[in-house]
């Protein structure tokens, strides 16, 4: 077996580095392996998070050479063929550092309760009306949204500061969708994502990225035709 390179970037309270290590390849690993390997046998200090390490969670969002991913779910793959065989992880892009690849979420906890409340009021406001199979299953593939960040990190504009998580309008799609609340919470919930819905350029990078397949871009457009008919109405 050859030898690859991982570089990881590092963070703590002063300073900022890349540290290289380097391992015997072996195929088929994830990421999160690779992380282990080197936090177990190499570099005890190396900050990383994780949970049910089985794609449930979201915990272990990193970036894969440049691109967003789960770690526990992303194999490492590496040519054959390279003669530089080496790869970079990173932290998600838009959320402050704690420490190597941990990210903050406390600046985005305080922001939703500031900007969308609802999304903590959401238990209280649905009724024990009996929904059918096909509502069901609609809000259902909404709800698999873990909050995981990866759409945060790819969005290009959420650095710009005047436009939202994505995933809040993936769980504000799912909201308006269900059938067990009434008009008036819809409207309330549409009128809080409405001064944002203008500003997403529709790249797709949040979906193509997102471990469920769910396109807050696709929500966003569903959002505005709800927004258009309620103003019609």
């Amino acid at each position: 077996m050859s030898d690859i390179i991982i570089k990881v970037s590092r963070r703590n309270s002063e300073t900022s580095f890349i540290q290289e290590y380097r391992l015997t390849y072996q195929p088929a690993k994830t990421v999160f392996w690779w992380l282990t390997k080197i936090k177990e046998e190499i570099d005890s200090s190396l900050a990383f998070e994780c949970s049910c390490r089985s794609g449930l969670c979201g915990a272990c969002g990193i970036k894969l050479n440049g691109h967003s991913v789960l770690a526990c779910t992303t194999t490492l793959k590496l040519p054959q063929s390279s003669p530089n065989r080496t790869c970079t992880i990173e932290p998600l892009n838009g959320f402050p550092i704690l420490r190597d690849l941990i990210i903050d979420w406390r600046s985005i906890t305080d922001s939703l309760k500031i900007k969308s409340p609802w999304l903590s009021q959401q238990p209280n406001m649905l009724n024990t009306s009996i929904q059918s199979k096909e509502e069901s299953a609609h809000i259902h593939s909404l709800a698999a949204c873990m909050m995981c960040g990866i759409c945060v990190s790819e969005c290009p504009i959420i650095s710009q500061g005047h436009f939202i998580e994505p995933f809040i309008f993936v769980k504000a799609y799912r909201l308006i969708s269900d059938s067990r609340i009434n008009n008036q919470q819809r409207q309330q919930i549409l009128q809080n994502v409405q001064p944002y819905l203008a500003y997403c350029i529709q790249c797709g990078r949040c979906g193509n990225a997102c471990p469920k397949g769910i396109s807050p871009a696709a929500a966003i457009t569903c959002l505005q035709q709800a927004v258009n008919s309620f103003q019609q109405s």
